[in-house]
C-alpha cells in the first residue's frame, strides 16, 4: 500500500499532495517499494508493476527481468534490478510482453485491480 502512496499520492483538503495532511508523490521510492513487494510475492506490487511497464516507464523497462518456466501451470518470476546494476538491459529486447503477465501475477495472487486489468 505504500508503493502506491508514493506511486499516485494523497491530496490534502487544500488538493495539494504535501504532508501533514497530505501524501507526496515519489515515483523512485515507489518502485524500490514495488521491487521488494514483487520479491515478496505481494499481488498489488505486480499490478503496480504492470501498470508502470504499461506506461513504457524508463527506469522500471531497464530494471524489470521476467522468467517463464513452461510448466503446467506456467510459472513466471519478476525481478526489478537496481539501475546501476550491469545486468540492466531494457525488457522490451527480451521478446516477453511483461505488462499481461504482471497483471497475470497479480490476478493469481489475489489482487483484483491486476485481475481486472488482465481481463482487458
Amino acid at each position: 500500500m505504500i508503493a502506491m502512496l508514493y506511486l499516485f499520492g494523497l491530496p490534502d483538503d487544500r488538493g495539494r499532495c504535501e504532508l501533514p495532511h497530505g501524501f507526496p508523490r515519489n515515483i523512485s521510492h515507489a518502485i524500490i517499494m514495488i521491487a521488494r513487494g514483487v520479491d515478496k510475492g505481494c499481488s498489488l506490487c505486480h499490478t503496480l508493476l504492470g501498470f508502470l511497464l504499461s506506461l513504457s516507464h524508463k527506469a522500471v523497462m531497464n530494471q524489470t527481468r521476467v522468467w517463464l518456466k513452461d510448466t503446467t501451470p506456467l510459472q513466471v518470476a519478476f525481478r526489478l534490478y537496481p539501475a546501476a546494476s550491469p545486468k540492466v538491459a531494457d525488457i522490451r529486447g527480451s521478446g516477453i510482453d511483461a505488462v499481461p503477465l504482471a497483471y497475470l501475477m497479480g490476478a493469481q495472487l489475489g489482487d483484483d485491480l491486476g485481475s481486472l486489468a488482465y481481463s482487458f
